[in-house]
């Protein structure tokens, strides 16, 4: 729901394309840091056409999450919620993540035959594909064959939201609670 203030004239506040910034011209520069009104811009922007939205290495969070217990919170502040508050969605996800990230190291860990060396492949494209972010944040690739360590707490974290959400406490952060609706 939109309120204009009274006296506002239908049209007073719309501009149109091209206006505020010129078409083909960098909406957002270099370094900077992203506020929500970025993203709802980016979102726009992406209705008309094409846009890139990369990584740079002049990234940095300006929420430090120096424990386990930080990292925690932090997803199960926000995972339900990206979900939509969906239990179905919740069960499918958690299948998709367990399928992709468990069932190979399982299968080469305690697999025979074509399961051991089927899971050992995935495991190990799976731990090459974590390479380029070890690198990225300087830490050693022998991080690579514990992304389903990972995975396996990042899933835990998204049920721990799900179970927050339902036992009614929601999404709580800085001190203020948000509700959504369960479906």
């Amino acid at each position: 729901r939109v309120v204009l203030p009274a006296g506002l004239k239908p049209g007073a506040n719309v501009r149109p394309a091209g206006e505020d910034i010129p078409i083909g011209t960098a909406a957002l520069g270099k370094g900077r840091r992203l506020r929500p009104q970025d993203v709802a811009l980016a979102a726009a922007v992406k209705k008309g056409g094409r846009i890139w939205l990369g990584h740079s290495v002049l990234a940095r969070s300006v929420r430090p999450y120096p424990s386990v217990g930080d990292i925690w919170r932090m997803i199960t502040r926000t995972a339900f919620v990206q979900l939509r508050y969906s239990v179905a969605l919740l069960g499918a996800t958690t299948v998709g993540m367990a399928l992709v990230w468990l069932v190979p190291p399982a299968a080469a860990l305690f697999g025979h035959g074509l399961a051991f060396w089927c899971g050992l492949a995935a495991w190990a494209m799976a731990s090459a594909s974590y390479l380029p972010t070890l690198r990225r944040f300087g830490r050693s690739v022998l991080w690579a064959p514990f992304l389903p360590l990972i995975a396996a707490f990042y899933m835990a974290a998204t049920i721990g939201s799900a179970v927050n959400h339902l036992r009614g406490r929601g999404v709580a952060w800085k001190g203020r609670a948000y509700q959504g609706t369960a479906g």
